[in-house]
């Protein structure tokens, strides 16, 4: 799938909680996105990035999967929320300024809920990985 910069047309986050800069690669179960952190973003504090908001950037690139693929299926995206993490660990200080590349592999689906692998990678090295449960509604006509 091609590179998504238009966010805002698969995501219902908008700005400052829309994180996602855009999307780069989406199939049924993978997507990977990516975003710069400002100095002046949620999040970022003296040049580096919160936990929440690595967490956060994890879960909107699983609701732009999710959007892209109601899209393909000529509904609206549906509404949707993170209601767990586990075994999420973040390994290295995360920069400001320093893109970092979201990937996230769907591997249960039982719906309205599913469970992904997330990893978070700056300047080629995975900086923050673990698995994430979502709610997540199909779409709407």
């Amino acid at each position: 799938m091609n590179l998504y910069e238009n966010v805002e047309a698969i995501l219902p986050h908008r700005p400052p909680m829309a994180l996602v800069d855009r999307v780069l690669s989406a199939d049924d179960e993978n997507a990977r996105a990516t975003k710069t952190f400002g100095p002046d973003d949620y999040g970022t504090e003296n040049g580096f990035v919160s936990e929440p908001a690595i967490i956060e950037c994890l879960a909107q690139t699983v609701a732009a999967l999710q959007g892209i693929r109601a899209m393909r299926m000529g509904l609206k995206p549906g509404p949707g929320m993170l209601v767990g993490v586990n075994d999420f660990a973040i390994s290295d200080e995360v920069r400001a300024g320093v893109p970092v590349e979201f990937s996230v592999t769907v591997t249960r689906r039982l719906p309205p809920f599913c469970l992904a692998d997330v990893r978070a990678i700056q300047d080629g090295r995975t900086i923050a990985e673990g698995t994430m449960k979502f709610f997540l509604e199909e779409g709407t006509k």
